[in-house]
């Protein structure tokens, strides 16, 4: 799992929020693209924070502007106590977050910077 540097430095792409607890994952998984056929590589986890739902949100908000990825789709507040953000340009993040019994429970699916390792 990527680490969050220094408060004043970028955040690493993927990395947690910091209030975040790692529910599960990290998980690895490959797809295959059916067009090009290119393996393309994601990680998953879920976590679960006591901070609002808004902050959570502005902290992978910040995390995609320290890594140059552009949003693609965030739907903000058209829906009480849920949200779901998009990232993409040579860099995928899709960031599902809810609250639920007071705690914010999140899914945060991305593309590793090394892209697949795997053979």
């Amino acid at each position: 799992m990527a680490a969050i540097a220094l408060a004043s430095a970028s955040i690493a792409w993927g990395a947690p929020a910091p209030s975040a607890v790692v529910l599960a994952g990290p998980e690895p998984t490959m797809t295959v693209d059916a067009q090009t056929h290119r393996r393309e590589c994601f990680v998953r986890y879920r976590f679960r924070a006591r901070d609002t739902l808004e902050a959570i949100a502005e902290f992978y908000l910040r995390e995609a502007r320290d890594n140059g990825a552009v949003l693609l789709d965030d739907t903000a507040t058209r829906i009480a106590g849920y949200r779901a953000i998009t990232f993409t340009r040579h860099k995928f993040m899709f960031v599902t977050l809810s609250r639920q019994s007071g705690v914010v429970v999140g899914d945060v699916v991305f593309q590793p910077p090394g892209g697949c390792t795997a053979p």
